[in-house]
């Protein structure tokens, strides 16, 4: 049984089925691309940076607390160390609360969110 599984998940991507599976069988999953492909800007989302401003952070914070408060693990890169920085600073005093979570998870987009891989369902 694998341990991690790593899939493409982010505020426009939630695949709830996968995740429940993993979870019902004790496998981590892990965000691939957790900040979403660019297909839609999470700086630009209006959803997103309401949250965040209530907040006091970035929308990029707030698309990754919302995967931590899913129990959603992820790496992030950056070759800024502010961005490093307030990657980390999610962990503070930041919680979104149940209408934050509620608001966040009608952003899903299905494949139109995805890098345009084959599907998980399709696979066998």
């Amino acid at each position: 049984t694998p341990m991690v599984n790593q899939i493409e998940t982010s505020v426009y991507i939630q695949h709830d089925q996968i995740i429940d599976y993993c979870r019902g069988q004790d496998i981590v999953v892990q965000a691939y691309s957790p900040l979403g492909r660019g297909v839609k800007n999470i700086s630009n989302d209006p959803t997103i940076v309401r949250i965040a401003e209530k907040h006091g952070k970035g929308p990029g914070q707030v698309a990754l607390r919302f995967l931590v408060q899913n129990n959603i693990a992820f790496a992030f890169y950056s070759s800024s160390k502010a961005r490093i920085d307030g990657n980390i600073d999610i962990f503070d005093e930041l919680y979104l609360d149940e209408k934050d979570m509620e608001d966040l998870s009608t952003l899903k987009q299905g494949a139109a969110g995805t890098w345009g891989l084959p599907s998980p369902y399709d696979m066998s």
